[in-house]
Parts: structure tokens; sequence; C-alpha cells
């Protein structure tokens, strides 16, 4: 149940890249196998309905001695959409304790938010995200 899913998500965690936000993670470099089902795993979770005070959790209290990744580096590792990391960010902001992950999920709403604001004005009438994303809103 949730002890599972929280143990699970928070081994993930502690699994995630460290490299500093300037190193290319995504798509790219040199990743093992390790790396990759870590990415695979934690990105499923976090498409599963996982509720963001979970996750919340789970970054604020992460296993033994180890320091959760900061929101930079977990967006770097999973596969997400442009809403999801901003909810995610919306709910580390409301619900954190680390004033760390708070500072980075303020920082990362802005510039979500700049970015959305350039998304919409990039959208097309036709273009059927644009109709999803508005009915999103």
């Amino acid at each position: 149940g949730l002890e599972a899913r929280r143990h699970l998500i928070r081994l993930l965690l502690a699994k995630v890249p460290t490299r500093s936000s300037g190193s290319p993670t995504k798509g790219g470099g040199n990743t093992s196998a390790s790396d990759t089902f870590v990415q695979q795993v934690l990105t499923q979770q976090l498409n599963s309905n996982l509720p963001g005070s979970l996750l919340v959790w789970c970054l604020d209290n992460p296993l033994g001695t180890e320091s959760s990744p900061n929101l930079v580096q977990l967006f770097n590792t999973v596969k997400l959409s442009f809403l999801q990391e901003a909810c995610i960010c919306v709910s580390v902001l409301e619900t954190a304790k680390s004033k760390e992950q708070k500072n980075t999920a303020n920082k990362l709403i802005k510039e979500r938010l700049g970015n959305l604001s350039e998304r919409l004005r990039n959208f097309q009438q036709t273009d059927k995200s644009a109709e999803q994303f508005y009915q999103i809103l």
C-alpha cells in the first residue's frame, strides 16, 4: 500500500543522478542500465496519479543520510509534461519543509509561468494540444 509506495519512491529518489543542472542528462550522454531503470520506474510512478503530498513527503524524508535530489535534478531525470512539473512545483512550494526545495520550486514556477505565456502565444488554433491545454486551464 502506501508505505510500500513511499519506500519505492524514496529508493528511486536516492538513485537520481545529482549532476549539475548544466550537464546534459535528458536524451543524451552516457547512462547506465540502472540509471535508465530508475528513470523509467520513477517516471511511471510520477505519472500514475501520485499525490503531490506523497512526493513532497518523500523529498522531505530521504532514506538514511542521503539527501534528496533537487527539483531540477528530478526533472532532468524523469520525463514529465510541462504541466506535471508545474503541479509538482506548486505542491513542493505549498507543503515542503525544506527551504532549499521551496526556493527551487519557487524559481521553477516563475520560469514555468514565463514559459507558459510564451507557449500560449505560440499555439495555433488548429493544434489539438492547444485545445487540451486550454481545457486543463
